[in-house]
């Protein structure tokens, strides 16, 4: 696999070449992928993109292989809000106390996850109910445009057959006027 780093910008570095196999180490690092970045001259190209801080662990990442991602501590929403993950529960139960904890912890981190997902489905909700109210307004938008452009049309000219041909337009007064020499 064929892969190099390079600064790109002032503040940032890119990931070039083929990363197809690193893209989920790539991602776990919260790096953004784009498709169209400044090349040579006015070419694009696809690649990567970091904070310059960042440049030595990409780097130490890529090198080990795209099987080396590395343990996320927290991770992130698309809206870029922190979210803190979900312990996972591998108690091994040898009494049963550790028994009740294990289980306990399990259902507080099952009511974690029911939160979060009715929040999400409220957000949800809540965005679903203003794309509805966006559409209906562009719909009566429209029907005010085209009742607009209905009453601009002079009612001596039949709608049907009028057309916006060059030579009925109106000439200008300013274009009908000679300059003086």
């Amino acid at each position: 696999m064929s892969w190099f780093i390079e600064d790109y910008s002032e503040k940032a570095i890119a990931v070039f070449g083929d990363t197809k196999a690193y893209k989920d180490l790539l991602v776990s690092m919260n790096g953004k992928f784009n498709p169209a970045l400044k090349g040579v001259g006015d070419t694009k190209r696809s690649g990567w993109i970091f904070p310059k801080s960042k440049r030595a662990q990409v780097e130490a990442q890529m090198k080990q292989g795209p099987q080396s991602i590395p343990p996320a501590s927290s991770s992130t929403v698309s809206s870029g809000t922190p979210v803190k993950p979900i312990p996972a529960t591998h108690a091994t139960p040898t009494s049963s106390s550790t028994t009740t904890s294990s289980t306990s912890s399990t259902s507080s981190d099952s009511a974690e996850l029911l939160q979060r997902l009715e929040k999400v489905e409220k957000i949800m909700s809540n965005l679903t109910s203003r794309l509805e109210a966006v559409e209906t307004e562009l719909a009566a938008s429209r029907k005010r445009n085209v009742k607009q452009m209905e009453s601009s049309i002079p009612s001596s000219v039949d709608r049907a057959d009028h057309t916006d041909d060059e030579d009925e337009a109106p000439v200008a007064k300013s274009l009908m006027i000679r300059k003086k020499k």
